[in-house]
């Protein structure tokens, strides 16, 4: 599967000859690399709308699939689509979610972004001076930086974290009422979280959706005080852009960290 002119997207297709279904992935890249920035530093993506007529091939009718909730709907109009499917045969979706009850007295959401969370902070800077070579220029010096934040902001906004990259580890306290319900769902959305992250509910690894950000925490939580541990990982380039006078041309500081607003949503 290739486009007739350069574009934008990142497609793959996969055809199941059992089932005589055609899948058809896409993935609208962005910009990643800003103009003027040196070759060898890689850059996020940059969002960037596409809007492209797309042939696909297959037999039968086609269906948008959602990776991540398993929803599978027939496409009747022009949508923006992560996966698409083309088969022969009815594609149903996967089974609903048992409904759980939810506390009475909890109120919903609940917006944790303006708590008190703890932020341990693990600065990666170079142990040697910046312009040593070989072995030195990769030996690697992490200083910890502890923090209490009473809400969140991006690293860039705090004195402390200017010119930090690193690994971020943030911690709050949720206390839930004594009704609260074992079983309830609950979702906890993160919001906007800068790198890659990870999510821990009562000492329990939570599995989370790195684009949306959000997670069914619910069978983890109990009445009282429950741990929520968030782990962010950033990239190097604020640290780079302290040390390298051709990153710091760029003028391009990245809002690192968990910044949120992170909710927790009870529901049915």
């Amino acid at each position: 599967m290739a486009p007739e002119s350069p574009s934008l997207v990142l497609s793959a297709h996969r055809h199941d000859t059992t089932k005589r279904t055609d899948f058809y992935f896409l993935y609208n890249e962005g910009m990643i690399t800003p103009p003027n920035e040196p070759s060898n530093l890689f850059e996020p993506a940059e969002g960037k709308p596409f809007n492209q007529k797309i042939h696909l091939q297959g037999e039968g009718r086609p269906y948008l699939m959602d990776a991540w909730s398993g929803k599978i709907t027939p496409i009747a109009n022009d949508v923006v689509a992560a996966i698409v499917a083309i088969s022969p045969t009815l594609i149903t979706p996967l089974a609903a979610t048992p409904k759980t009850a939810v506390a009475a007295s909890l109120p919903s959401p609940i917006d944790l972004t303006n708590s008190k969370w703890h932020l341990s902070v693990e600065d990666w800077q170079p142990a040697n001076d910046y312009t040593a070579t070989r072995v030195k220029a990769t030996e690697t010096k992490k200083e910890t930086v502890q923090l209490d934040l009473d809400g969140l902001k991006p690293w860039p906004q705090i004195p402390a974290l200017k010119d930090v990259s690193g690994v971020g580890t943030y911690t709050a306290i949720v206390n839930l009422p004594a009704d609260w319900k074992p079983g309830t769902a609950a979702l906890l959305n993160l919001g906007e979280v800068f790198d890659s992250f990870t999510l821990s509910v009562n000492g329990k690894a939570v599995p989370v959706k790195q684009i949306s950000a959000a997670a069914e925490i619910g069978p983890l939580l109990h009445p009282g005080a429950n741990t929520l541990m968030v782990r962010v990982v950033t990239t190097l380039n604020n640290r780079l852009s302290s040390l390298d006078p051709k990153v710091k041309r760029r003028g391009l500081i990245q809002n690192y960290g968990l910044i949120g607003p992170v909710e927790l949503s009870p529901h049915h």
